[in-house]
């Protein structure tokens, strides 16, 4: 697989081009967990910011999925992490809130620089119950 991705890349191929259902492959390489692809995408100039069509980004997804690595590597490679919402609204952060991930919650708010105060991911540590996820954003300021 790797290879035939290899022979698309340098061919020239969109990288960013959308399937029938408005999908992005690098986001698609996420959703299935081949970080392989989904680095070598990311190195080939895949756009890192790209919504889906339900309005996921690459780094949403990767929060969703639980993938430390590309979670790291999209911040690496300028993921902003407050520009990248869902349609729901949701920032990484807040996807990370409602999954009780709390060291996520802390690489994204120390490392990566998340606002703790956009769209209010407070409030769905409140909502889940989780009061030392709730603690631990009070006490970054929010």
């Amino acid at each position: 697989m790797e290879s035939f991705l290899k022979i698309l890349v340098d061919s020239g191929v969109n990288l960013n081009l959308e399937d029938l259902h408005r999908g992005v492959p690098l986001i698609f390489a996420i959703k299935k967990n081949r970080t392989k692809i989904a680095k070598y995408l990311i190195d080939s100039g895949a756009d890192i910011n790209r919504k889906d069509n339900k309005g996921q980004t690459p780094i949403t997804m990767a929060i969703l999925q639980k993938n430390k690595f590309i979670i790291k590597y999209l911040i690496k490679k300028g993921a902003n992490v407050d520009k990248n919402i869902d349609k729901a609204g949701d920032t990484p952060l807040i996807l990370a809130v409602e999954n009780g991930n709390m060291p996520m919650i802390k690489y994204l708010v120390e490392e990566a620089g998340a606002d703790v105060n956009l769209n209010a991911p407070v409030k769905y540590s409140i909502y889940s119950s989780d009061l030392k996820i709730t603690k631990y954003l009070v006490e970054k300021g929010a």
